[in-house]
């Protein structure tokens, strides 16, 4: 099967109030993600992402994984797991979410936007709730906590918001992205690109559905050394926080891969002579 490459080309929409959203029994969803460094992280996402379009055909609906950024081993470890590739820069981060997300929406008429990490992982309980809300019709949901995994350590916790919803694992429907003309965050920005996202396109036209979370329905950020915010730097912001139990990640078919993953990173570092 030859792969669909998309070059992204700009155009300027003019925002407005969302258009009423009719629920579909076989809406599309985008898994869209950013990538750049951390291959063996992001084999690992693909795996993920690979499960969540089965959960979704295998509920009548139809699913598309959008994958961008500008590195040519990440364009053919797209090509290998049948993702489309948007080529674009790196920098800045916001215009690069921003440039995946207008390719991946334009001239289609695919349904949701579904925001992950290249190192998030969803359980498939939670996928669930998501295909019930993309088929109700929902304008936009999302989560007040994510787990976080440390690849190296081992340890797990949970990282809880009150009032907003975390960046992974948004869900917004198409009619809101186009009232930011589908370019939903600010596109200088190099860190905030969730509260970015709230200013320009969800606060003003849209209210939250925030989906329950338990030890069965959860999005885990893998860490590891190459993040924007650091496992460390996080974990300093619940010092309070306890330590999950690494059985609760027993649910995610993911979990063997998410073990080996320390061991294949040090591999893929140059011995010191």
């Amino acid at each position: 099967m030859s792969q669909r490459i998309i070059r992204f080309v700009p155009r300027t929409v003019r925002p407005g109030a969302f258009p009423a959203i009719t629920s579909k029994p076989s809406p599309t969803v985008v898994i869209l993600t950013a990538v750049w460094g951390r291959l063996e992280v992001t084999r690992v996402w693909y795996q993920f992402a690979r499960r969540m379009v089965m959960q979704c055909e295998k509920a009548g609906m139809k699913a598309r994984i959008v994958v961008g950024g500008d590195q040519p081993e990440h364009r053919l470890l797209a090509q290998e797991m049948r993702a489309e590739w948007v080529e674009t820069p790196n920098r800045p981060l916001g215009a690069k979410w921003n440039n995946i997300c207008e390719s991946a929406f334009k001239d289609t008429n695919s349904d949701y936007m579904f925001v992950v990490g290249s190192d998030d992982v969803v359980s498939p309980a939670l996928v669930n709730d998501y295909i019930y809300h993309m088929k109700k019709g929902t304008p936009y949901a999302g989560l007040q906590s994510c787990m976080f995994f440390h690849v190296y350590d081992h340890t797990l916790f949970n990282f809880s918001q009150l009032g907003v919803t975390v960046g992974a694992g948004r869900l917004i429907h198409r009619n809101v992205l186009s009232t930011a003309g589908f370019r939903p965050w600010m596109d200088e920005k190099e860190k905030g690109l969730d509260n970015s996202m709230d200013t320009k396109t969800l606060k003003r036209v849209v209210s939250t559905t925030r989906l329950g979370t338990s030890s069965s329905k959860f999005i885990v950020d893998l860490k590891s050394d190459v993040n924007i915010w650091s496992y460390k730097r996080l974990r300093s912001v619940k010092p309070g926080e306890q330590d999950q139990p690494l059985s609760i990640m027993a649910c995610l078919p993911e979990w063997a891969a998410i073990q080996r993953l320390k061991s294949e990173i040090n591999s893929q570092i140059p011995s010191q002579i």
